[in-house]
């Protein structure tokens, strides 16, 4: 059985020859998933080895094929500017709110920290509360090239802001909060109130007494219970250490 194809495509089935030119064929259809020859014989004058494909629609794929790579890139850069307009909402929002935040002493405290106005340093944090000249906290002594440290400024788009020290001058060490003060009895002040607001620990406790500040007695016993406590579970936590290990010590000694 000879397969041929026509011009307009048609899947054919070779009859036999009619003259020179014409040729007698026979449609192939599908059936029950099968391919047959079916239907009324017909005279072709051309039969193709291929289905063969009209200029137009060649020209027709072309076309489609360039609409397709143009979609997706015009979807791709449709995205692409989606995603700028986001992104510069987002940024002009938050500079909006900035600025309808701006906390007018952040300005005030960055011009008196360049005018040497503040003269000490409230430095408090887990390693205790120190008050130190604020030239000898601006400069890392103990560091590899004895020079200044970073001072920053941080802050936040509700108008909150925070003085931070870095260990070194190209910020690669550790950062430490501190409060610039004008005098020292501000800095005391602030420290005080630091302390007053937190529940008291041995530093806060230190502090007040070395500067011969008055103590709260209600938070300095809720502290020396607070501490006892946690001796006596310590005691209590090494006392069952030393019943296991008397117990093992007894036990070596029946083997023996």
């Amino acid at each position: 059985m000879e397969i041929k194809y026509t011009t307009d495509g048609k899947k054919v089935v070779v009859v036999g020859k009619l003259n020179n030119q014409e040729t007698i064929v026979q449609e192939m259809f599908i059936v029950d998933g099968n391919e047959i020859p079916s239907g009324e014989n017909f005279v072709v004058k051309s039969l193709h080895d291929a289905p063969a494909v009209s200029w137009k629609q060649k020209e027709i794929e072309k076309m489609d094929n360039a609409y397709e790579v143009a979609k997706k890139n015009n979807d791709a850069e449709l995205l692409r500017l989606r995603n700028i307009r986001k992104n510069a909402r987002a940024h002009f929002e938050g500079c909006a709110e900035i600025i309808k935040n701006t906390n007018p002493e952040m300005f005030k405290a960055v011009s008196k920290l360049i005018g040497g106005e503040y003269k000490f340093a409230l430095v408090y944090n887990w390693g205790g509360i120190r008050i130190l000249p604020i030239e000898d906290f601006a400069v890392d002594k103990d560091g590899y090239d004895f020079d200044l440290r970073l001072l920053t400024l941080f802050g936040r788009s509700n108008g909150d802001f925070s003085w931070q020290a870095n260990r070194y001058r190209d910020a690669s060490g550790n950062w430490e909060e501190f409060f610039p003060c004008e005098t020292k009895e501000q800095a005391i002040q602030k420290a005080v109130e630091t302390i007053e607001s937190k529940d008291y620990s041995k530093n806060s406790i230190a502090f007040l007494l070395e500067n011969e500040l008055p103590i709260n007695k209600e938070k300095h016993n809720a502290y020396l219970d607070k501490e006892e406590k946690a001796i006596k579970e310590s005691i209590e936590r090494s006392q069952k250490e030393i019943d296991k290990l008397t117990i093992s010590l007894a036990a070596l000694r029946v083997k023996k």
